[in-house]
Parts: structure tokens; sequence; C-alpha cells
């Protein structure tokens, strides 16, 4: 756990990597400013100044980064995961439970709810929000309590209010499906090609921690494709990135480290389950 806990973090369970790096003026407490049932902040996540959050409950993956301001409020949980990006500005609704998938990024986006339902408003519904791995959200765009399928992108200023299929882009107001007209958002590569682009990215890297006068050698990192080379061997002391299973060691070293905030925000890798 880190050892400076922001004044302004609140809850009864309070989980924070020593690595993540939270602004001093951070807010997360539960919606009435009581504490919140728990705070869950994982290795690498950035929480710039202006950062708010009121939940019952709060997790943020691995490596997130989230620009401020940004709000999140609600009566339930916030689950945001590994490899996120959150752009300045954004307000989250956790009214309902609301679970951002890895890998996602989003620029700005909110949804509400203000009719009286008891006078007959038929637009009064909270259920939980889900975006899956990879999802797009672009500027301004509006996303109602929804199921974004991986993958899947909302370009900017749209007003989603259907559930978006995998791989498939969303425009306009209301938004419509416009992947007949765009292509999907993702191509289909094979891990030869997936190994040989991160091949390239690792190289750039070693180039450039040589001018930097980095103490690594390139034995540090090994890149891989279990489809193709087998099963994978871990060598102590060695972080290995499978482009097949999309994960990575995850031992902590300063190579890692630093090869991982090369990657981002255009590369991701997650955690390795042990």
């Amino acid at each position: 756990m880190s050892e400076i806990v922001p004044a302004g973090i609140k809850a009864k369970e309070i989980v924070i990597a020593q690595t993540a790096v939270i602004a001093e003026d951070a807010v997360i407490c539960a919606l009435d400013g009581g504490p919140a049932d728990r705070v869950v902040i994982g290795d690498h996540a950035r929480i710039a100044r202006g950062f708010t959050a009121y939940a019952r409950e709060l997790a943020i993956g691995d490596w997130c980064t989230i620009h401020g301001p940004v709000k999140i409020y609600g009566y339930e949980t916030c689950r945001i995961g590994e490899c996120t990006w959150i752009a300045q500005d954004v307000a989250l609704n956790c009214s309902a439970p609301l679970v951002i998938g890895r890998g996602c990024v989003i620029s700005r986006w909110t949804h509400f709810t203000g009719g009286d339902f008891v006078q007959g408003c038929r637009y009064h519904e909270f259920k939980e929000c889900v975006l899956c791995d990879d999802v797009w959200i672009g500027v301004g765009a509006t996303i109602a309590p929804i199921t974004a399928g991986a993958r899947s992108m909302a370009l900017a200023n749209a007003a989603v209010t259907k559930d978006m299929l995998p791989n498939h882009v969303y425009g306009g107001v209301p938004a419509v499906d416009l992947t007949d007209k765009l292509g999907a958002p993702y191509e289909a590569i094979d891990d030869a090609e997936k190994l040989s682009r991160l091949q390239k990215r690792l190289q750039e890297f070693w180039i450039e921690s040589k001018t930097k006068d980095a103490p690594f050698t390139e034995n540090m990192i090994k890149v891989t494709a279990s489809s193709l080379d087998g099963p994978v061997v871990e060598a102590e002391g060695v972080s290995v990135f499978n482009v097949t299973t999309r994960t990575y060691s995850k031992n902590g070293s300063p190579c890692e480290t630093e090869f991982m905030q090369f990657l981002l925000p255009h590369v991701k890798f997650f955690a390795r389950v042990r």
C-alpha cells in the first residue's frame, strides 16, 4: 500500500499500490460524504488534479491514466480496467454499477436521468453500464446505460442509447451503426504480424534507452507469441510480453516499467494472472 494517502480519500478499506501517483487534492468517498466501502488503485495508475469520485466502491486498475478534472458520482460501484485512459472533464455516472473494461479510451461522456417517473416519465431507468475491453468513446459522446462490446467505438458527439456490438463503430444523434460505411475499428491480424509490430516497438525502445544511457540490457525483455513459440518459459528477472495472450510478466523491474510507459497509450498489455 502507498505510504501517503491523500486526505480526501475516505474508505473503510483502502488499497493503493506504492507506484500509483495520485494528486493531493483527489477526493474519493461515498456520495453522502462518508467513507466508501472500498477503494483499490493499481500499480502505476495516475490520477491528476481535480479528480473526485463519489461511489460506494471504486477500483482503478494498473496503468490507468485519469486526467483532471474528472468526476465519478453515484450510489453504486465503479470499476475501471487496466490501461484505460480517461480525458479531462469526463463525467461518469454510477447510480447503477459502472464497469469499464481494460484498454478503453474515454474522451468525454456521461449518462444521466432527471424525469419524474411518478408523473409518468418513461425515460427513467437505472441499470448497469458496461464498457468491455478496448472500447473507444469519442469527444463529447453521451452514453446511456448500455453494454458496449469489445473494441466498439462511439464517434465524437454521438448519443448512444442502445447496446454497441463488438468491433462496430457508431455515430450520430441518436447513434446508428456506421460499420458498413466506415469499416470495423479493428482488423484481424495473425500472431506473426502482432509479434513483428511489437518487435519493431521494442527495437525503438532499445534505441531510445541507449540515448538516455539507461542501465538496461536487451535480455531484460522478451517478446513472444505462444501460438508460434510454444509454452513460454519465464527466466528470473526477465519480463515476457506475449502477443497471443496480450499479457506481461509484471515483475516490477525498472526496465519493464519503462517499456510499459514507452508503449502506452497506443499499445496495451495486461498483467498475467499467476
